[in-house]
């Protein structure tokens, strides 16, 4: 049996290839609208069963689904950062934070509020993938349609140790950008790595790598896709926006295609 076939047949379940992700519910109810329940509506009236979000936690635990303000200055100008989320607690959010002009959603609602949807789930800080971890204990029936990917080292595993001692379950995960997936993009340049690549993807248990759409627009895209494909995990890409990037995607290989122009995505995909 190919390395991951198991786990990742429960996720991709009756999944057919490529398949279009909202970025943050996407821009259907416009770009400002992200994160927000219209969001996530809006993606889903247009047929998406696919979204992709981020969760930073309260003070009091409550997990929001919410990125929080980093070094982007647009659309998440208007956010608090990250700690300052984690330093309020849940009703003082709710009096100080909106997103895309409505109350901040916690993830439960967001989980409650689309039963059919698979969710690619950001933790954004180190308190956020204990919080996520708690979450999903709390909700064992939602583990097959979540996968878990952070930025930040050691979230991923710290949120499958949870749910696997917690549970005896095993949470899906992925390898989320460009520093996680480093090893995969140095064997592409130099093939005397390529063994390492298999190796490196068995002991971080990723089922996928999530890349920036610059890495496959580079010359050595292809062959990141192909090492990955190699070594049993699917592929993502974010967030190309513009028909040429996207495109540029789908023929990469890569078969997660997350993108902010929802609409045109669709469009693309189903062509």
């Amino acid at each position: 049996m190919p390395m991951n076939q198991k786990k990742t047949a429960k996720f991709w379940q009756d999944t057919s290839f490529p398949i279009a992700v909202a970025h943050r519910g996407g821009d259907a109810a416009g770009i400002e609208k992200e994160n927000s329940l219209k969001a996530f509506q809006a993606a889903y009236d247009i047929g998406y069963r696919w979204f992709e979000t981020d969760v930073v936690p309260t003070k009091d635990g409550k997990l929001l689904v919410i990125h929080g303000r980093g070094y982007q200055l647009r659309p998440n100008k208007d956010l608090p950062s990250r700690l300052k989320v984690q330093s309020m607690t849940y009703a003082e959010a709710l009096e100080c934070i909106t997103v895309g002009g409505e109350k901040p959603l916690r993830l439960e609602e967001l989980l409650d509020a689309f039963p059919e949807v698979k969710f690619f789930l950001d933790p954004k800080t180190l308190k956020a993938a204990s919080a996520l971890a708690r979450s999903l204990i709390n909700r064992p029936q939602d583990l097959n349609r979540v996968r878990v990917g952070s930025f930040i080292p050691f979230n991923n595993a710290r949120v499958y140790r949870m749910i696997k001692r917690a549970t005896g379950k095993e949470v899906s995960l992925t390898l989320l950008g460009p520093l996680k997936s480093m090893p995969i993009k140095l064997a592409a340049i130099l093939p005397i790595l390529k063994p390492v690549v298999s190796s490196y993807i068995r002991w971080t248990r990723a089922e996928s790598i999530h890349v920036p759409h610059s890495w496959i627009a580079g010359s050595k895209g292809k062959k990141i896709v192909q090492l990955a494909h190699e070594s049993g995990s699917k592929v993502g890409v974010y967030t190309p926006n513009s028909k040429e990037d996207i495109e540029q995607s789908l023929a990469s290989g890569a078969e997660v295609i997350m993108s902010d122009n929802i609409r045109l995505l669709k469009r693309i995909v189903k062509s």
